[in-house]
């Protein structure tokens, strides 16, 4: 059985959701493949270029072979500003029409 790991979508705040990025840039920028593996399920499918992977476990063979083949591999550049997930950005906002105008 697979273990929760709050905060779980719908994010009520921004704040829920920023923390959610932070908390999965940190978990693959520890650079543990288990750890890593651990935040999909257990029948996960990836696909990387002519390599079909499935499950945790060839998951975490991947990211072992890749990162020790990138020793430099980051994927997250914390700058102070956490990237927010689409689910707790405002909507967008559009420019007005002709018509919303009166023309």
């Amino acid at each position: 059985m697979d273990v929760e790991r709050p905060p779980l979508p719908p994010f009520t705040s921004a704040e829920d959701a920023a923390r959610k990025v932070r908390l999965a840039e940190d978990g693959w920028n520890s650079r543990d493949p288990v750890r890593v593996a651990l935040a999909y399920t257990a029948d996960s499918r990836w696909r990387n270029r002519a390599e079909f992977i499935h499950g945790r476990a060839e998951i975490a063979a991947f990211l072992t072979r890749k990162w020790n083949r990138e020793l430099d591999y980051r994927p997250a550049d914390r700058r102070g500003r956490p990237q927010i997930p689409l689910a707790a950005r405002p909507p967008p906002r559009r420019a007005p029409r002709p018509s919303d105008l009166g023309f």
